[in-house]
C-alpha cells in the first residue's frame, strides 16, 4: 500500500470508538448523513459534547456511518438538545409558511430551556412571517450561535441575543488513517495528489437559484482550462440524499463530455468508517480544491490549506469576506479568467486554529447556559 504523499500539519490518529447506552445530548432538525456537509456538522458536534456521543433521529433508511452518532427515536429527556444543520429554516414559499418549516419550528420550541441553536444560517428565503415566528422561538432559547455575519445582524435587529462564530465543521481534524483511505481514492482514479485539482458541484433549485446547464458548462470549461495547464481534474461527489440534493448526475454529465475528467465519489463506499474524515483528508492532499459546495471550502480550510471559493449563497459569501478567500460567485465563473487565481491557492496554507478555538469556546458557553 502506498503511504501518504503529503502529511498536513496537525495530523491526528483516529479517536477510539465511544459507546454509551443513553447519550445525554440530542440533535434536532438534522438533515441527512448522505450530505457530507451535514454529516460533518453532526460529527463535529458529537466531538464537542462531554461523552462524545449524540442521539439523532433521521428519516432516511440508508444513512452513512458517522462516528459519535447514535441513531434512534428522539430522546424524551435529553439534558441538551442541539439544533443543527445549516440553512434548515429555509421557507420555500417566502410569502407563506410551509408545513416543513412549521414542523422544524415546533421541534425547536418543544423544550426551549434545554435547547440551543448552534452554527446555523438564517437563509434569505426565511423572511416576513416565517422569520418573525422563528425569531420568537429563538428568543426563548438559552443560547443561539450563528455562523455568518448577516444572520447575526438580522437576529440582533429582531431582538434575539445571538452570538457569532463559524461553522462547527471547522473543528474537523485530519486523521492519519483517513489519509490512507484518501490516497486509495486518488490511486483508484489514477491521480497524483501534487497534480490533482478537485472541484465540487451541486444542483440548483428554487432555494438556491441558478441555471444548472450553464453551471455545468462553466465547470466543464474550467476543468478543460485547468487540464490545459497540466492539472488533472476530478469532480467530487459529496451528496446523494434525493433528486434535489445529489451530485452524481452533474459529475457524470461533466465527465462524459471529456473522460479525462475523473469523478471521485466520497459516499459510494458503504464500509468507510468515517467518510467525513476521508473527504477532509482528500482535500488536504489535493494540490487544488475548488469549493462550490460550502463544506468543500470549510473542510479544506480546516485541514490547513486554502481553497478557491465559488459561492452561491449567504454562507459562502460570508467566508469570502471574513477570511479574505480567493473566489467569486458561481454565476461569474463563465465571465472571468480565474485559472491563475485558482492555481495561486495551491501554495497557500491556512491556520484554522483560531476558528477551531472560537467554535469550541462558543459551544462550551452554550452548554453552560443550559447547565448541561
Amino acid at each position: 500500500m502506498i503511504g501518504p504523499v503529503y502529511m498536513p500539519r496537525g495530523v491526528l490518529d483516529a479517536p477510539a470508538a465511544r459507546t454509551l447506552a443513553q447519550p445525554r445530548a440530542e440533535l434536532i432538525s438534522a438533515y441527512s448523513t448522505r450530505n457530507l456537509g451535514d454529516a460533518a456538522i453532526m460529527r463535529a458536534i458529537a466531538g464537542l459534547v462531554p461523552d462524545g456521543l449524540v442521539q439523532v433521529k433521521l428519516e432516511g433508511s440508508n444513512e452513512l456511518y458517522v462516528p459519535g452518532l447514535q441513531f434512534g427515536a428522539q430522546a424524551q429527556f435529553a439534558e441538551l438538545r442541539i439544533s443543527v444543520g445549516g440553512d434548515i429554516f429555509n421557507n420555500s414559499r417566502p410569502y407563506f409558511v410551509t408545513r416543513n418549516f412549521l414542523s422544524k419550528l415546533a421541534e425547536l420550541g418543544r423544550a426551549p430551556r434545554s435547547t440551543i441553536a448552534f452554527g446555523q444560517t438564517i437563509p434569505a428565503s426565511c423572511r416576513g412571517m416565517a422569520f418573525s415566528m422563528l425569531a420568537s422561538v429563538l428568543k426563548r432559547l438559552p443560547a443561539v450561535v450563528v455562523r455568518d455575519v448577516e444572520s447575526w445582524k438580522v437576529l440582533r435587529d429582531a431582538g434575539v441575543t445571538a452570538k457569532l462564530s463559524w461553522d462547527v465543521a471547522f473543528t474537523t481534524e485530519v486523521l492519519a488513517d483517513a489519509l490512507w483511505r484518501a490516497q486509495r481514492l486518488l490511486e483508484d482514479a489514477n491521480l497524483k495528489p501534487e497534480r490533482t485539482a478537485l472541484i465540487s458541484v451541486r444542483p440548483f433549485d428554487a432555494l438556491y437559484p441558478g441555471d444548472q446547464l450553464d453551471f455545468e458548462s462553466n465547470i466543464f470549461a474550467l476543468a478543460r482550462s485547468l487540464m490545459a495547464r497540466g492539472h488533472d481534474v476530478a469532480i467530487l461527489v459529496q451528496s446523494d440524499v434525493a433528486s434535489w440534493d445529489e451530485d452524481r448526475s452533474s459529475a457524470k454529465r461533466i465527465s462524459a463530455a471529456d473522460p479525462r475528467i475523473r469523478v471521485i465519489d466520497c459516499i459510494a463506499d458503504t464500509e468507510d468508517p468515517d467518510p467525513v474524515a476521508t473527504l477532509t483528508a482528500l482535500l488536504s492532499l489535493a494540490n487544488i480544491a475548488v469549493g462550490v459546495r460550502y463544506h468543500t471550502t470549510v473542510l479544506r480550510l480546516a485541514a490547513g490549506r486554502e481553497p478557491f471559493n465559488l459561492f452561491y449563497s449567504r454562507k459562502g459569501e460570508d467566508l469570502q469576506r471574513r477570511l479574505g478567500l480567493s473566489g467569486c460567485p458561481v454565476r461569474d465563473i463563465g465571465e472571468k479568467d480565474i485559472v491563475a487565481a485558482i492555481e495561486a491557492t495551491a501554495q497557500r496554507s491556512f491556520d484554522p486554529e483560531p476558528l477551531k478555538t472560537n467554535v469550541r469556546q462558543r459551544f462550551s458557553d452554550a452548554q453552560k447556559a443550559v447547565g448541561a
